[in-house]
């Protein structure tokens, strides 16, 4: 039923810019039985929508900026396999990718001492 009404529906594939653009998430806890956090990104090349994933952690992120920064890892390691993959096709990437998060915890981390500390133990 669920395909039939979705015959019409698609990614759009737009002629622009190659430069990729990734953005970012993760909700701490936000499972109410499990209390394990959900990450999920995106990457645009250009305009198109070219990844995206969004997994529930197997395990339970004691912060909720352990859990951005699980989140932001995994993003960066598929920005990677994919400019590697551009390469692989010559189209080169000469300027840094644009990535954007939610990061309020990060930055107020490093603004106050106590959560200096608490974000130096977990890198």
């Amino acid at each position: 039923m669920y395909i039939k009404g979705t015959l019409d529906f698609g990614l759009p594939i737009i002629k622009s810019d190659l430069q990729i653009r990734t953005f970012s998430d993760a909700d701490w806890a936000d499972d109410l039985v499990s209390r394990r956090s959900t990450t999920g990104h995106c990457t645009f090349l250009g305009q198109t929508l070219i990844s995206w994933a969004v997994k529930k952690k197997s395990i339970v992120a004691r912060s909720s900026i352990k859990s951005e920064y699980r989140a932001l890892a995994a993003t960066t390691a598929d920005v990677i396999w994919i400019k590697h993959l551009l390469t692989d096709f010559n189209i080169i990437q000469s300027s840094p990718s644009d990535l954007f998060a939610t990061i309020r915890r990060l930055l107020l981390s490093q603004t106050i001492p106590f959560f200096t500390q608490v974000v130096s133990t977990l890198k």
